[in-house]
């Protein structure tokens, strides 16, 4: 089952909306366009009850992510429990290690956009207070209210200081592997 991202960021399923009842012919179902998603996501979004079904379906099909992630562990314990060769311990050792490297820049990366996207928001802002000058921090425009929220993006999830941190042992790190390996 193939799914599609709609422009709200909800995920749909890529079958056809009605399977055919009868064996008369007719004309063909084709599977809806990648722009019909957007309208039917577009029109529902309009309500708040369209928002509150769309956000409960998402919250109540998640289940199938993680099934998902289950059986994909259920075959790594299937692969691990079974008669292993040299070979398949090499693969499942190299394959272990790549995922450890790419979680490792994970990391790195999310701590950089935690530092990058609250500055960039608040540069914007700051540029955008300049322009409009007194007004900008009176409550004519939304300027000054919108600054302060994303003044507490800063500290929302840690100050600025603990994903520097964060950044800095990471990249230390990878710095002591160069020069082991």
């Amino acid at each position: 089952m193939a799914r599609v991202v709609c422009w709200c960021g909800l995920i749909m399923s890529d079958e056809t909306f009605a399977a055919p009842t009868s064996t008369e012919p007719g004309p063909a179902l084709t599977p809806p366009s990648e722009e019909d998603y957007d309208a039917i996501c577009a029109a529902v979004m309009e309500t708040v009850r369209g928002r509150w079904f769309l956000s409960e379906y998402s919250r109540r099909n998640r289940h199938a992510d993680t099934e998902l992630v289950l059986s994909a562990l259920d075959r790594i314990e299937t692969t691990l429990r079974g008669e292993r060769t040299s070979e398949d311990i090499d693969r499942l050792r190299h394959d272990l290690t790549e995922m450890a490297k790419a979680i490792t820049l994970t990391k790195s990366e999310i701590a950089a956009i935690k530092i990058a996207a609250p500055r960039a928001a608040s540069y914007v802002l700051d540029r955008a207070i300049q322009a409009y000058g007194g007004a900008g921090v009176s409550a004519d425009t939304p300027l000054a209210a919108m600054w302060a929220g994303v003044r507490t993006l800063h500290l929302a999830d840690g100050p600025d200081e603990v994903h520097l941190r964060s950044i800095a042992r990471l990249e230390l790190g990878r710095a002591r592997e160069r020069l082991r390996g």
